[in-house]
């Protein structure tokens, strides 16, 4: 096999095992990113929670084109997202998955170090890359990080924007709302599971930790930590004077949160990937680490200044 077709179903298979990952965790608490704990149980169990949830889930729409990008205003700013998906929406509302950059980075970035568009054209979800604010560009995630953190923007406040703004001019499915985020999009991912769980299914952290000193989520929300043993930039081990936790008590504290079982289990393990789960979780919580791994999205085509890329 060639080393670009290679690269190709190693990428295919990573960005299938991040979605499946999360879409597995989320079936703990029914996928469902509205509700209380008791009618995410309900839906687990094969419930329909909420009345207006299943009308939401059951909802038809008239097929359109996808923008490939969209604009709104939020707290005096000029905001946008690029959005990539099938060629036109489908008869049923569709999930979302978030997929936030890092600093100094951008929307094209991320968009083109994860290259999960063609997954989501073939798997029928959109994808929607959120670009930050600053110069250099980066998203207020407690933590991490520059200008946006320093003059405190309300990045939370933008994604919960953004959603309604997609609710009003898209057909998608507000209980599956999904955030994955590479570096300092990884941070914000995990401070949304913190602070907007009432619209966010569940999480995917690649080489970010948790950024903010409180959390209290409204509700369990299932979380996904990716992360490189030997990264250099959000070091696995933390950063005491970035105010970087380590992983170890990223997970630490999801574990507590999630009233999950001390021992976790491995689940996944192959190469230098391996990928353990807690038992016992209100909503699933799961660590991969990737021996030796740097600062990158694991499959994609992060530049290999930032470090070992795994292809497992």
């Amino acid at each position: 096999m060639g080393g670009e077709m290679a690269s190709h179903v190693h990428l295919l298979f990573a960005m299938r095992l991040l979605l499946s990952s999360l879409l597995a965790l989320a079936a703990c608490t029914g996928a469902s990113s509205q509700g209380t704990d008791e009618e995410d149980a309900a839906l687990a169990d094969g419930g329909t929670g909420g009345e207006g949830e299943a009308d939401a889930a059951l909802a038809s729409c008239d097929p359109q084109p996808i923008p490939s990008a969209l604009t709104l205003m939020h707290d005096g700013r000029e905001r946008r997202a690029i959005v990539a998906g099938p060629a036109a929406m489908p008869t049923t509302p569709m999930p979302v998955v978030l997929n936030f950059h890092g600093y100094s980075n951008s929307a094209e970035l991320q968009q083109s170090f994860s290259e999960m568009d063609s997954h989501a054209a073939d798997n029928g979800y959109l994808v929607v890359y959120p670009q930050g604010t600053g110069v250099p560009s980066g998203l207020n995630a407690g933590a991490c990080c520059g200008s946006p953190t320093v003059n405190d923007v309300d990045d939370v406040g933008f994604v919960d924007a953004l959603i309604d703004h997609m609710s009003e001019t898209m057909c998608i499915d507000e209980t599956r709302v999904y955030a994955v985020g590479y570096s300092n999009g990884g941070f914000l991912a995990q401070r949304l599971a913190c602070e907007l769980s009432d619209r966010i299914a569940a999480i995917g952290s690649v080489a970010g930790v948790i950024g903010v000193s409180e959390c209290q989520p409204e509700r369990h929300i299932p979380v996904l930590q990716i992360h490189g043993t030997a990264d250099t930039v959000v070091p696995y081990g933390g950063n005491v004077a970035l105010g970087f936790p380590s992983v170890d008590d990223t997970m630490e504290g999801w574990r507590e949160r999630q009233g999950c079982g001390d021992s976790a289990s491995t689940t996944f393990e192959q190469g230098d990937a391996t990928c353990v789960e807690w038992p016992d979780c209100v909503a699933g919580v799961a660590h991969c680490s990737i021996e030796l791994g740097g600062h990158t999205w694991p499959g994609g085509s992060v530049p290999i200044a930032a470090g070992k890329t795994s292809r497992d």
